[in-house]
């Protein structure tokens, strides 16, 4: 058998061996780099993203808090009128929700709370209310769709004295996932016509100036009231 013959490697072929050697560690350091670019790429798109997510959570925050507490603010304004705007002509109209409290509030049909006492749990004595205008377009229904206003009166059994009855009003704005509610707390003050003044008593003649008035939302369960018993709401905390 003949011995290999080893071919001796010319300069040439040297050459071309070391071209094709530098052309592969060309190629994977170029597959190199463009894996570390992508990477970045994806890494400064998640980034992006949670500081898009994060930005749009804190505005939505900041909207909701905004919206409810406006709200709040507002309903504050209606429930605390002086005692002598309810007895004004056209105060029905104007105030709704204070008359609808005053039909509403110490009677049958709408219990008081009272955790320990059955049939004066949650479910027989919080009262849901939605917010709306009357032209809810565009931004306005959008908005206030997520708004919802709780609303309930503490008391407990045996007790008939209505000064001091707390309100609470717990109004929700809700966007996406992002809630927040602002709690008010309104106490009750009740002053009998007997005791007022000779120069005041033609400002309490008769609620809402003695006039007729649509009681469908504010009386719908056709409640009577007592005119000379004088009431007045007070703010005592929110949160």
């Amino acid at each position: 058998m003949l011995p290999p013959v080893c071919e001796e490697r010319t300069p040439a072929m040297k050459k071309g061996l070391l071209r094709n050697n530098k052309d592969g560690a060309g190629l994977i350091i170029a597959i190199a780099i463009m894996a570390v670019l992508m990477m970045l790429g994806l890494a400064l798109l998640l980034v992006s993203f949670s500081l898009y997510s994060t930005a749009s959570r804190q505005q939505d925050s900041a909207q909701c808090r905004e919206l409810a507490q406006s709200l709040s603010r507002e309903l504050e304004y209606e429930l605390t009128i002086p005692s002598t705007e309810a007895y004004k002509k056209g105060a029905a109209e104007k105030y709704p929700l204070w008359f609808y409290l005053r039909y509403n509030v110490w009677q049958n049909s709408w219990n008081y709370f009272n955790n320990d006492e059955r049939g004066h749990m949650a479910y027989y004595s919080y009262r849901y209310f939605n917010v709306g205008f009357d032209a809810d377009t565009g931004n306005t229904k959008e908005l206030t769709d997520g708004i919802s206003v709780l609303m309930y009166w503490i008391s407990e059994d045996e007790v008939s004295d209505k000064n001091d009855t707390q309100l609470v009003v717990a109004v929700t704005s809700q966007k996406g996932k992002t809630k927040t509610t602002i709690t008010s707390y309104f106490e009750l003050n009740v002053t009998d016509s007997k005791n007022i003044s000779k120069e005041e008593e033609d400002n309490y003649d008769a609620l809402s100036g003695g006039e007729d008035f649509d009681k469908k939302n504010i009386n719908p369960d056709g409640n009577t009231v007592d005119e000379s018993e004088i009431w007045s709401w007070e703010l005592s905390e929110r949160e």
